[in-house]
C-alpha cells in the first residue's frame, strides 16, 4: 500500500515537471522576434525596426541592445462616457544580456512616469522588454 502511494506521488511530480518545462518552452518560443511580429501584424499593427528610441536615447551606446521594434496600432479607449480611437505605440527591446535588459526596463519605467502615460505598462521576460499601451502589450505577450 505504501509503495503504491509513493509511486503515485512520484508520477504526479514527474507530470508537473514535464508540464512546467513545456510551458516554459512555449513562452520562450513565443517571445522570439518573429513570433511577436506575427501576432502584432495579425492584430493590425504597423511594425518598424528602429536603431534607437526616445526611451533609450541617452545611454544606449553603453548597453547591448540587438533590435528595437516599434508597433503602432489604432486602439479604442473609454474616456468618460465616450469611446475614443487613437494611434498608440509599443516599443519592444531585444537585449543581449540581463544587465542591458534591466537597464532598459528601468528606463521604460522612468519614461512612463516622466510623461504621465497612464495606459502604458512595462513587461520583461528574460532579455525582452516591452513598453507601451497595455492593449497592444497584451497582444504581444499572448502565446
Amino acid at each position: 500500500m505504501r509503495t503504491k502511494k509513493t509511486i503515485t506521488v512520484i508520477c504526479c511530480v514527474l507530470v508537473l515537471v514535464i508540464m512546467a518545462l513545456s510551458l516554459t518552452a512555449c513562452l520562450k518560443i513565443s517571445m522570439k522576434e518573429n513570433s511577436i511580429k506575427d501576432r502584432l501584424t495579425k492584430a493590425g499593427a504597423q511594425i518598424e525596426n528602429l536603431r534607437t528610441s526616445p526611451i533609450t536615447v541617452d545611454g544606449q551606446s553603453g548597453h547591448s541592445i540587438e533590435d528595437i521594434l516599434l508597433a503602432k496600432m489604432l486602439v479604442t479607449d473609454r474616456v468618460g462616457e465616450e469611446d475614443v480611437e487613437a494611434e498608440e505605440s509599443l516599443y519592444i527591446f531585444f537585449a543581449r544580456d540581463s544587465k542591458s535588459a534591466a537597464w532598459v526596463e528601468s528606463r521604460c519605467k522612468e519614461y512612463i512616469s516622466a510623461n504621465e502615460l497612464t495606459n502604458w505598462n512595462v513587461y520583461r521576460y528574460e532579455e525582452v522588454v516591452m513598453c507601451g499601451h497595455y492593449k497592444i502589450l497584451k497582444i504581444a505577450r499572448t502565446y
